[in-house]
């Protein structure tokens, strides 16, 4: 093997083991010590851990919103793969004892301590909506406990049931005449779950802001800023609130397109079907929105708004108006998405059917039959008046034959190459003889 090739080989397997130096892609070792700031911030949507280290000079929040924040001191590295700072709890993880005092320019506006806190959600979501401070919180942790304890008796005990229930079911296909007189007993039913999930109890400080832009600080015992403890904090709001809806077709089930803005057009090609899936949604600005939910990720400055998906609506009618402006209303409905079967692609939407249990709700939406009515506006109901935002024209794009639309284009193509034809013949042409003086010119 020659020089070249064996360096090569060599450097192959240094990448591999992520021993080059500087080699994009690769994590750095370098931590260093430093107070970073974590907790649970809340996006809008739910509740999510956060780290904002040194390097991130500002701490994004949603103004009159309560989230909880906390300073410690760990090691934090840089990670190349993700282009992010992580910390290494395991190593240093050592909270910071003190006051946090939060400053409007010069101004001290606030001064917290820290409170025992949980996160709460509810058995049939994964999305931490909830947070609770104080006695609330050691309370509500103690209440999780002892519903953790109950599950796991009623859990034992069905087990013991459904096997005597499985015993007696063998027996009676063995002994037939044993039971003949005897009926059959129901099958256990499994335990109640769990009410709700609660988090390990933390100290943190409960932090809620009015709009605007702070620093902070921890202070220890005896009043002396903390050095490395400081952090400006922006809390943001959005500009407007209104209602998006996911707009879905029968047979085009996964190309669903998302109508925001109010008082827009909804067109609507040949399906039969329309199905409008109504979101409640706020507007904020995107450059800020982005530093609250991806705080760490780089991003170019975006001067701009965006709007955000917050949570379905449940509950409210959807008002409608036809061509003439007659009025109608309809309910929310949960639907299930069903594949075609056979080797025919497509999807089949059928309401859910209560009896069956296996039909289990893909979404729920407002159905409108576009195959027996004409609707030309929509617009929610809520407490008996319409909400605003929600508004929206309704326009069904008429089918048209192709050949109407390549026939133009047909006799434009022809025309153009009949006088292209023409041309050439009348250049083929010999020209004309000339003659001057009576004589023919040479």
């Amino acid at each position: 093997m020659n020089a070249p090739r064996r360096l090569w080989f060599l450097f192959a397997f240094l990448f591999m083991a992520g021993c080059v130096p500087g080699t994009p892609g690769l994590p750095k070792s370098d931590a260093v010590p430093e107070y970073v700031y974590t907790g649970s911030i809340f996006d809008g949507i739910q509740y999510g851990a956060v780290l904002s280290p040194a390097e991130q000079d500002t701490l994004y929040l949603l103004a009159d919103t309560v989230n909880a924040v906390v300073v410690k001191r760990t090691e934090v590295y840089f990670w190349e793969i993700t282009q992010e700072y992580k910390a290494d709890w395991e190593k240093l993880n050592q909270p910071l004892d003190g006051t946090l005092e939060i400053y409007q320019g010069n101004h001290l506006f606030q001064k917290l301590e820290r409170q025992s806190q949980v996160l709460v959600r509810q058995y049939d979501s994964q999305l931490f909506k909830e947070i609770v401070f104080g006695p609330d919180a050691l309370q509500r942790f103690q209440a999780y406990q002892n519903d953790i304890q109950r599950y796991r008796k009623d859990y034992e005990n069905h087990v013991k049931a459904q096997q005597q229930y499985s015993e007696e079911l063998w027996d009676r296909y063995q002994n037939p005449d044993k039971y003949r007189n005897v009926p059959l007993r129901k099958e256990p039913d499994l335990p109640p779950p769990l009410h709700e999930f609660v988090s390990e109890v933390a100290l943190t400080y409960p932090l809620s802001l009015p709009v605007g832009s702070f620093t902070m600080r921890v202070v220890d015992s005896n009043g002396r800023a903390v050095p490395g403890s400081e952090k400006k904090l922006k809390t943001i709001q959005p500009r407007r609130k209104g209602i998006s809806y996911v707009v879905y077709t029968e047979h085009r089930w996964t190309n669903q397109k998302t109508s925001r803005e109010p008082e827009e057009v909804i067109y609507v090609g040949a399906a039969d079907s329309l199905f409008l899936q109504p979101f409640v949604q706020h507007e904020y600005y995107a450059d800020d929105y982005l530093n609250l939910t991806e705080p760490q990720k780089k991003h170019a400055p975006l001067d701009d708004w965006m709007w955000v998906d917050i949570h379905p609506l449940s509950g409210e009618k959807l008002q409608t108006r036809d061509a003439k402006n007659h009025p109608g209303e309809r309910d929310l409905i949960p639907f299930q998405v069903q594949q075609l079967p056979g080797p025919k692609l497509g999807y089949l939407i059928v309401p859910v059917d209560p009896n069956r249990p296996e039909s289990t709700p893909s979404f729920s939406a407002y159905k409108i039959d576009l195959a027996r009515e004409t609707v030309s506006a929509i617009g929610i109901i809520d407490q008996h008046s319409l909400r605003g935002g929600a508004d929206r024209q309704i326009r069904r794009i008429a089918n048209v034959n192709p050949l109407v639309l390549i026939l133009p284009v047909g006799i434009t193509l022809s025309l153009g190459l009949i006088a292209v034809s023409l041309r050439k013949v009348r250049a083929n042409e010999p020209l004309p003889e000339r003659k001057k003086n009576g004589h023919r010119c040479s």
